[in-house]
């Protein structure tokens, strides 16, 4: 029987539903302890910009080696958009320090297996284990605990964790500029409103669009586009589950252990679909016409995906009637951009950092972006942590160097 916890973060209007698929009770969640042990403060203050995954991720890392932390995000609330996406073990291993975070998380993720079609909808192969893809020499218990996992609860779980702990993102500060104080030994940063902060480390993951890179290269890596869109949307189930070929094709079509499915369809466009708990997500890749923004921004667009798909008569029946449960108003035309591999993430100083797509976004479709960013906030962090506050400059160049 599914437990429902429902929660609204109280900087959002948007409802964001927890439900637990096992025996495991909200109130046995509740007695879990969000941090294993904290190390006594190491005098080590710390600005976080940005409150995306890895920002969240380095404030709570900071958090338990001893530093103190501020963290700060431009818009004025919490962004509880986007669809699911995988999360590997090489990150989800951090949480072992936080216990009742690590079985929100288990509760919240999934391991969905894979069938690949042509548009017609003939089977190419599956179904598929993520094991059965990988490499041999890949190790297979890592491989078991990689989750899929729905970015607006994941985000919401890892807030209201930081916010238990004591930090609080400040909205609405908006870093316009960076700055460095070598002598002093401090960096700080620059807000729309013409104040300042100073600390010993400001870790800039603020995303692709921030201003470190005026500080760290001194030039801005700018994005190409790759000739690709991806019109991509996510939506409660109710919607799509009253179609009859969707009830059965995509929401009841679910492995031996009732994980779900991903279904792709192959051709001169592509289909990602898939039903993650209590959420529809589908995403069809095609050729950008000009009119694709870098935008979470949702609009009435399925008029233009039903005209593409007007286009490929070829594109089977079950997957027209998946993209025409969408509302409407529930779609992003993202472009789909790359950007050349930055030589450096820290300023001359080494106390500017960058972290996550601030430092080294590639191809947006390599869907490994949120798996790097916690793994940058763990390896930067764990770097100050063993130098210290008077070896800061170094630590952050190594973590530099390792990843």
């Amino acid at each position: 029987m599914e437990k429902l916890s429902n929660r609204r973060h109280r900087t959002s209007n948007i409802h964001i539903p927890i439900i637990m698929t096992d025996s495991t009770s909200i109130s046995d969640i509740n007695v879990l302890s969000d941090i294993v042990s904290r190390s006594p403060p190491n005098g080590i203050s710390v600005l976080v910009v940005g409150s995306g995954i890895g920002g969240l991720t380095a404030a709570r890392e900071c958090l338990r080696v001893g530093c103190s932390v501020r963290a700060f995000e431009r818009r004025p609330h919490s962004v509880l958009t986007g669809g699911s996406f995988t999360i590997g073990s090489s990150a989800l291993r951090s949480l072992h320090n936080y216990p009742r975070l690590q079985r929100e998380v288990k509760q919240l993720g999934c391991q969905p297996g894979l069938m690949v079609y042509k548009l017609d909808g003939s089977v190419i192969s599956g179904p598929l284990q993520l094991t059965d893809v990988l490499s041999s020499s890949v190790d297979r218990d890592l491989a078991s605990n990689t989750l899929r996992l729905s970015r607006p609860k994941l985000y919401c779980a890892m807030l209201e964790h930081l916010e238990r702990m004591g930090v609080h993102v400040e909205y609405g500060r908006e870093v316009v500029d960076y700055f460095e104080n070598t002598p002093a030994g401090r960096a700080g940063v620059i807000f729309s409103d013409g104040s300042r902060h100073d600390a010993d480390i400001v870790i800039a993951a603020d995303g692709v669009n921030g201003h470190s890179w005026k500080l760290v290269l001194g030039r801005e890596m700018r994005a190409q586009p790759s000739g690709d869109a991806i019109f991509r949307t996510d939506f409660p189930v109710r919607h799509a589950i009253t179609n009859p070929i969707v009830a059965e094709k995509f929401i009841g079509n679910k492995q031996a252990d009732g994980q779900p499915m991903v279904h792709i369809y192959m051709g001169d466009i592509q289909l990602l679909a898939g039903v993650y708990k209590d959420t529809v997500e589908w995403g069809l890749v095609h050729k950008d016409d000009g009119r694709a923004q870098e935008s979470w921004d949702r609009h009435h667009l399925l008029e233009r995906v039903f005209e593409l798909v007007e286009k490929h008569p070829d594109l089977c029946e079950e997957a027209k009637a998946l993209i025409s449960t969408a509302p409407a108003d529930s779609i992003v035309d993202w472009r789909i951009m790359w950007r050349d591999p930055q030589p450096q993430w820290t300023s001359a100083s080494g106390q500017v950092v960058q972290l996550g797509d601030a430092a080294h976004t590639f191809h947006p479709s390599s869907g490994n972006g949120a798996t790097q960013a916690m793994e940058d906030a763990v390896s930067l962090v764990t770097c100050l942590s063993i130098a210290g506050k008077d070896d800061l400059a170094w630590a952050t160049r190594v973590h530099n160097l390792l990843r």
